[in-house]
């Protein structure tokens, strides 16, 4: 699951910052300036929430819930970082494509 989920992010987004900008925006956390990325966090419900958006009936609750303490190695909130780290920021590739997820 949680290379799936590295996968489609990687296959959807431009780059680390937009696939954070959209989990953040599917949680109504963005009210203004995104410029510092590392000032937000996630809670659980967010981090649902946006998946169900990205990825529709794809993953049961037990499913999201394992991949949530997967990504935050047990924290209670999702940061950049955790999202970074989890997302393996160097090899996460730049691409010439179109975000394909409206931000």
């Amino acid at each position: 699951m949680l290379t799936e989920l590295q996968e489609v992010i990687y296959t959807n987004f431009n780059d680390i910052d937009s696939a954070f900008i959209y989990f953040v925006k599917k949680a109504n956390k963005a009210n203004g300036e995104l410029s510092n990325l590392n000032q937000i966090s996630l809670s659980f419900q967010d981090f649902k929430s946006a998946l169900e958006s990205l990825l529709p009936k794809r993953f049961t609750y037990s499913d999201l819930s394992s991949l949530w303490n997967k990504i935050t190695n047990g924290e209670a909130l999702l940061t950049y970082t955790l999202f970074s780290a989890f997302l393996n920021a160097n090899k996460f590739q730049k691409s010439e494509k179109n975000t394909k997820y409206e931000l």
